[in-house]
């Protein structure tokens, strides 16, 4: 005889629409900016337990990240120069 397993539940998938703005989960679909702190408290949370569960790993995604913004910020800057340039002509 087979023993019965719990279900275990599936997370809701999220889809991007970088169109309109907004994040499904499922059926229900947010408006960007009412989900982004939402998302954005959950991915600090989770950074916060990754480097609790696993500490020798914080000073290089420290410097990661560090790098990371620093690009994040170069790119920004020559996106909005030619967003700008763009907008002249």
């Amino acid at each position: 005889m087979c023993q019965s397993h719990p279900t275990i539940p599936q997370p809701p998938q999220a889809k991007l629409d970088h169109k309109n703005g907004t994040v499904t989960f499922g059926q229900e679909t947010v408006e960007s900016q009412r989900i982004a702190g939402h998302l954005s408290l959950m991915a600090k949370r989770l950074a916060r337990a990754v480097q609790m569960t696993n500490p020798q790993t914080a000073p290089v995604n420290e410097a990661r990240r560090v790098e990371l913004v620093r690009y994040a910020k170069e790119v920004a800057d020559k996106e909005n120069l030619r967003r700008y340039v763009l907008t002249m002509c």
